[in-house]
């Protein structure tokens, strides 16, 4: 895994069989001891979130200030154009995230260049569903869908039957998401 944003309230990677180079992480989970590169620190998402509301990915943008801003690795093989349009700096890219459908845009892109997926690179996607639908089958991040609905009506009905005003005792609700390991990353 190159250059990538990985935000979670705590834990660690496989490290068996992989390799970490110039990824950021935030929330608690700390990088594996044998990564290059890696950045600890708010990486200033414009809004980050699960991204679930479409292709929109603007919230993925970088503020000013990210420590995430230069501190990549160069991967020439994957194009000049980061999935904005953006120009990416030959010497210092950004470290940045990707999701959804553009991860399965970069498999086909991976593939016209000549290159082995996960040979040559591993992509993970972020929803499951749509990640089963690739044409290489992709690990992806599995996000709780039913837990994550059932928990936003069970807190919006305690927070109806309260008083205006009267916040105490809400508890915030930590759900973690899967792994799902396909074919996109095994012996990456």
């Amino acid at each position: 895994m190159v250059n990538n944003i990985i935000v979670a309230p705590s834990g660690t990677l496989r490290t068996q069989g992989a390799e970490y180079r110039t990824n950021a992480y935030f929330g608690g989970i700390q990088p594996p001891a044998t990564e290059t590169g890696a950045v600890v620190a708010d990486t200033l998402l414009v809004a980050g979130g699960s991204g679930q509301a479409g292709a929109d990915l603007a919230g993925y943008r970088l503020r000013a200030g990210s420590p995430a801003l230069g501190a990549g690795t160069a991967l020439p093989q994957l194009g000049d154009r980061d999935c904005f349009g953006n120009a990416v700096p030959a010497a210092a890219p950004n470290i940045g995230a990707y999701q959804g459908p553009d991860a399965l845009a970069r498999v086909e892109i991976a593939v016209e260049r000549g290159l082995r997926v996960p040979d040559d690179l591993a992509i993970v996607a972020y929803d499951d569903e749509i990640a089963a639908l690739a044409h290489i089958p992709l690990t992806a991040v599995a996000p709780p869908k039913t837990e994550l609905g059932e928990t936003a009506v069970r807190k919006c009905l305690e927070r109806l039957r309260r008083p205006a005003g009267d916040a105490r005792g809400l508890a915030r609700a930590t759900l973690l998401p899967t792994l799902v390991e396909r074919s996109s990353t095994r012996g990456a």
